[in-house]
C-alpha cells in the first residue's frame, strides 16, 4: 500500500527509471518518459483515486505500460487494465499480475503500432490479448475483428469476443457483452461484405439505427441506372 507522497514519488521513479530517488533531492525522470507526472503530489492523488475506484468496483486502466516494474506499481495504485502495453514483456507481466490486456483496434487492423510499439497481432499470437479498444478510430473495432478472421488467426466468435465480451469484462460491465438471457439486448446486425457493414443496431432491445435494408419501405432510394450512351 502506498501511504505517503514521498513513497509514491520514490517508488514511481525506481520502477520506471534506472535513476534512484535520492533523499532530499526529489525524483529523477528522463525526458523519454512522456507520460510521467513531474509532481509526487499528483501521483499521490492518482493512487488515492485509483484505490477508491477499485473499492467502488470501477475499472482503472494504465496506459502505455513499458516494464514489469511499472505494471506492478500501477496495480498497487488500483489499476486492473493494462491499456496498450508498449512491450511484450509488459503485456506478459500484466497477465501474470491479473490485469486485463487491451490493445488498439487500429493497431490490429494495420498489423502494427503507428508509433512502433507492441503489435496487437504479436500480443494475440502470444495469447496475451483480452480485448480491443477503439483508440482513435471507432470504426476499426468491427474492421479489425473481421480482419483477424480472414487472416485465419481467430474464429468469428473468438474475434467478436475481443470487441464485445472482452471490453465488457475488463470494464467490469457485467450486464452486457454476451447474448445471454437477462443481460442487456445490445445487438449489432452486420452483413459480411468485403468490408463488414452494420445494417441494424439495438440498444437495450430498442432500435437506434437501421439503414432500411430489412424494411423495403424505408430503404434508401438508389439512383436509377443511367442509360448508356452509344
Amino acid at each position: 500500500m502506498l501511504t505517503s507522497r514521498k513513497e509514491v514519488s520514490c517508488t514511481w521513479s525506481s520502477a520506471l527509471s534506472n535513476d534512484s530517488c535520492r533523499p532530499h533531492a526529489g525524483c529523477h525522470f528522463s525526458e523519454e518518459r512522456l507520460h510521467l507526472a513531474q509532481s509526487a503530489e499528483i501521483w499521490q492523488i492518482g493512487a488515492e483515486l485509483g484505490l477508491l475506484a477499485r473499492d467502488l468496483g470501477v475499472a482503472v486502466a494504465s496506459h502505455d505500460d513499458d516494464a514489469e516494474r511499472k505494471v506492478r506499481l500501477v496495480q498497487e495504485m488500483g489499476a486492473s487494465i493494462s491499456e496498450f502495453p508498449v512491450t511484450l514483456e509488459a503485456a506478459r507481466a500484466a497477465r501474470e499480475q491479473g490485469l486485463w490486456v487491451v490493445m488498439g483496434a487500429p493497431n490490429a487492423l494495420r498489423g502494427q503500432s503507428h508509433s512502433g510499439n507492441l503489435s496487437a497481432l504479436d500480443a494475440l499470437d502470444a495469447g496475451l490479448l483480452d480485448a480491443l479498444a477503439s483508440d482513435y478510430s471507432p470504426m476499426s473495432m468491427l474492421q479489425a475483428a473481421w480482419r483477424l478472421v480472414r487472416q485465419a488467426r481467430l474464429t468469428l466468435p473468438e474475434a467478436v469476443r475481443l470487441i464485445t465480451a472482452g471490453p465488457a469484462d475488463s470494464a467490469a460491465l457485467t450486464d452486457r457483452g454476451r447474448l445471454v438471457v437477462g443481460l442487456r439486448a445490445d445487438l449489432v446486425l452486420v452483413e459480411d461484405l468485403t468490408r463488414p457493414r452494420v445494417r441494424l443496431t439495438l440498444r437495450g432491445g430498442q432500435t437506434i439505427y437501421h439503414d432500411g435494408t430489412l424494411d423495403p419501405q424505408t430503404a434508401p432510394r438508389r439512383p436509377a441506372k443511367m442509360a448508356e450512351v452509344s
